[in-house]
């Protein structure tokens, strides 16, 4: 974290440095320190100094990250193909390293061109080949196909073509690393599912079917995500028909990928029907630990995503809260730890009379009665619901200032003990409101 901070004001030092007077130094450290932010965020990406360079690139450029991934991706992406003058290690190569031919042979003259072709290697690599490493046989072989889409009319022949390119995605942009001699990877894994999703979606009614197919991979659902990301990407009709269709498939496929598709472009909403049933069953396999384990933290967002496109998402709280499961099962402590989550994350709007009864009962019991805080956190909502008068929990808001181990069940980024701090604040501002009203009839009546 600290190298990468200080990798963050050096960048950004220097790029005030070529600038000068347009960039204040004032200006330069907070940007640093956003891109810092940002890239604790993004910590598998900017592990690596190469990608952080990218990221800071992009940064300056768009005078901070997207918070998409596809949006990000695309921008990253494309600023690597865009720099062929610079090495792996982002040090100046110098126009003599570059072949003087290399555009006339490749014939492509834009970088998005280039990364169309590339595409069609991540796409070989992802879903037909494993996914890891692969030969210099298999780069110019996908990259030859991909050139005979995007550019046919070449007098060089295809194969000659791509393996300039992968001397040029290895040695210039850093999109391709040769990991050790004759095998060579992606720079990140990210990029290559990104990349394979982009290829796919590019290809109109076939990729679409494949993509169906992918859904029952779990290998996959990385590219089915970004796909739909990328489709929602552009914001029109054409592209949110074509994401919707796809969530609908993947819906009967795979319930789980199709909440994370979801909860990848929240803009894109369903019949509130298909989110409930999408909730029961996301809830039901997440918490059936003898198939898979999914932490909490992951469990929770997915079922909020769609209980937040519910018309009624309190009374799913409520089935999902029941001790006695639909089939008269005891629910086990793993349900116990994802509905506790749910309660915290809950969209905030009016309680339901039904959910406010529960957490009445829940806020009565004992505080030592079960190792989750069920009865703080009913307090809390009850708290923001305006069903309890703070004056009354003072303790129970000053317990919860000090939770930690619940933080991540957070609503909109705001943690139990922010939202308690919250109340508190508002308490005391009331109270001394209050004091200062007392004082001034008290003035006024000593002058009278």
């Amino acid at each position: 974290r600290t190298s990468r901070r200080t990798f963050c004001r050096q960048w950004y030092r220097a790029v005030r440095f070529q600038l000068g007077p347009a960039l204040a130094e004032k200006e330069a450290d907070v940007a640093a320190e956003d891109l810092a932010r940002a890239a604790e965020k993004l910590a598998d990406l900017a592990e690596v100094p190469l990608l952080l360079s990218i990221l800071a690139m992009v940064h300056f450029n768009r005078q901070g990250l997207p918070v998409e991934r596809a949006t990000l991706y695309d921008h990253a992406t494309l600023a690597m193909l865009g720099h062929w003058e610079r090495d792996p290690a982002g040090r100046n190569l110098g126009e003599e390293r570059l072949p003087q031919d290399w555009a006339v042979k490749l014939h492509l003259e834009e970088e998005a061109l280039v990364r169309r072709v590339t595409e069609c290697l991540a796409y070989r690599i992802q879903c037909h080949a494993g996914g890891g490493e692969f030969l210099r046989e298999t780069a110019v072989q996908a990259l030859a196909q991909g050139l005979g889409v995007v550019s046919p009319s070449s007098r060089y022949p295809a194969e000659e073509r791509a393996d300039l390119l992968v001397r040029l995605l290895v040695e210039r942009s850093g999109l391709l690393q040769e990991r050790s001699p004759g095998a060579f990877a992606f720079a990140h894994l990210s990029f290559q599912e990104y990349l394979a999703a982009r290829w796919l979606v590019g290809q109109g009614e076939r990729g679409m079917e494949e993509l169906r197919q992918l859904a029952g991979d779990e290998r996959q659902a990385e590219v089915v995500r970004l796909a739909i990301a990328i489709m929602a990407s552009d914001q029109r009709q054409e592209g949110d028909a074509r994401a919707k269709a796809l969530i609908a498939d993947v819906s009967v496929i795979n319930p789980i990928l199709c909440a994370a598709c979801l909860l990848e472009v929240p803009r894109l909403r369903v019949e509130p029907s298909m989110a409930e049933n999408l909730a029961r069953a996301v809830w039901s396999e997440c918490a059936d630990m003898e198939r898979r384990h999914y932490h909490p933290r992951v469990a929770s967002r997915l079922v909020l995503s769609l209980l937040e496109q519910s018309h009624r998402p309190d009374h799913l709280l409520l089935e999902f809260l029941s001790e006695e499961g639909p089939e008269g099962h005891r629910r086990p402590h793993m349900e116990f730890e994802m509905a506790f989550a749910l309660l915290i994350g809950r969209p905030q709007r009016p309680l339901e009379p039904e959910l406010a009864w529960v957490l009445r009962r829940l806020s009565s019991g004992r505080p030592e009665r079960h190792p989750i805080p069920f009865r703080a956190i009913s307090i809390l909502l009850l708290l923001e619901g305006g069903a309890f008068a703070p004056e009354a929990h003072v303790s129970t808001l000053v317990e919860l200032l000090g939770e930690r181990h619940w933080e991540f069940a957070s609503h909109r980024g705001y943690t139990v003990a922010d939202r308690a701090g919250r109340i508190l604040r508002e308490l005391l501002l009331k109270q001394e409101i209050a004091q200062s009203v007392q004082i001034g009839r008290a003035s006024c009546r000593e002058r009278v």
